[in-house]
C-alpha cells in the first residue's frame, strides 16, 4: 500500500510535467525525480521481480528526463549518471533474470533496452563498454543475431574510441582492464564471424583535385575488392575554400573488412 501511494504520487507529478521540452518546472523536476530514487530504493531486492514493472517505468523516464535537463541547465549531470548508470545494469540484470527463467522474447526486449540505456551513459566508459560486453555475451547465448552484432558495435565503438589509447583511463588496473576488453572484442568477434558469418564495415571519405582521378581510384577499389567496396555518397565538389579556391572532389565510401 505504501508503494502503491508513492507511485500515485509520481505519476501525478509525471502528469503535471507532461511533454514540455521547452518550459521547465523546476519544483516539480526535482519532487518526480526525488521520488523515483526512493521507490527504486524500497524495491531494490525485487527490481528484476515482483517491482520489475516498477523499475521499467520509471527507470528509464528518470534517465530520460535528467538527460532533456542537463542539456539546458547545470547541476543536472550528478542525477544524470545516476539514473542512466541504474537504466542500463537493471535492463542487463533483467536479460539475465530472464535467461534463467527461460523466456527468450523477454531476453530479446531487454538486451534492445541495454543498447538504448548504454547509449546515454557518458561518463563512465569503461562501465559502458563492461555491460554492453556482458549482454553481448547473453545475446549470443540466445542466439539473437540483431542484437549480437548491435551491442559488438557500439561495444567496439566505445573501446576504440575513448578505451584504447586514451589518456582518461591510465592507472594500471584500468589498463588490465581496457586490455582485457580488448580481447574479449575480438573473441566475440571470432564467435560473430562464424555463427553469423558477420564482416565489419568502415565507412570513409576520399578526396582529389580532378573528379577524374577520384573516379578511377573508386573504380579500381571496387575492382580489386569485388562486392566489399560501396560508394555510399558519390563524388561530389566542395567548396573549395580549403585550398585557395582550387576545385577539389570527394566521395564516401564503405568498405568490408574480412
Amino acid at each position: 500500500m505504501e508503494n502503491e501511494a508513492l507511485k500515485q504520487e509520481i505519476d501525478a507529478l509525471i502528469a503535471a510535467l507532461g511533454d514540455e521540452t521547452v518550459m521547465f518546472k523546476p519544483a516539480t523536476e526535482r519532487a518526480v525525480l526525488e521520488q523515483i530514487r526512493l521507490i527504486l530504493d524500497r524495491t531494490r531486492d525485487q527490481r528484476t521481480g515482483a517491482a520489475r514493472d516498477i523499475w521499467a517505468s520509471y527507470l528509464p523516464y528518470a534517465a530520460k528526463r535528467c538527460l532533456l535537463l542537463s542539456k539546458y541547465e547545470e547541476g543536472w549531470e550528478d542525477d544524470l549518471n545516476y539514473f542512466v548508470s541504474e537504466n542500463s545494469q537493471f535492463w542487463l540484470d533483467c536479460s539475465g533474470s530472464l535467461l534463467e527463467k527461460g523466456d527468450i522474447a523477454g531476453v530479446i526486449h531487454a538486451l534492445g533496452k541495454i543498447i538504448e540505456a548504454t547509449r546515454i551513459m557518458k561518463r563512465d566508459m569503461i562501465a559502458r563498454a563492461d555491460i554492453l560486453l556482458q549482454a553481448l555475451d547473453i545475446a549470443l547465448e540466445v542466439t539473437d543475431k540483431k542484437h549480437a552484432i548491435l551491442l559488438y558495435e557500439e561495444a567496439e565503438k566505445v573501446y576504440r574510441k575513448h578505451l584504447a589509447g586514451g589518456a582518461e583511463y591510465t592507472g594500471a588496473a584500468w589498463l588490465r582492464k581496457i586490455k582485457k576488453m580488448g580481447q574479449q572484442l575480438a573473441h566475440y568477434r571470432d564467435k560473430l564471424r562464424r555463427y553469423f558469418a558477420y564482416s565489419e564495415t568502415v565507412t570513409f571519405s576520399i578526396e582529389a583535385e580532378m573528379e577524374g582521378d577520384l573516379e578511377r581510384v573508386i573504380d579500381y577499389l571496387q575492382q580489386s575488392l569485388t562486392g566489399k567496396v560501396k560508394v555510399t555518397r558519390q563524388v561530389k565538389e566542395t567548396d573549395g575554400q580549403e585550398k585557395s579556391g582550387a576545385g577539389r572532389f570527394r566521395a564516401r565510401l564503405k568498405i568490408t573488412l574480412e
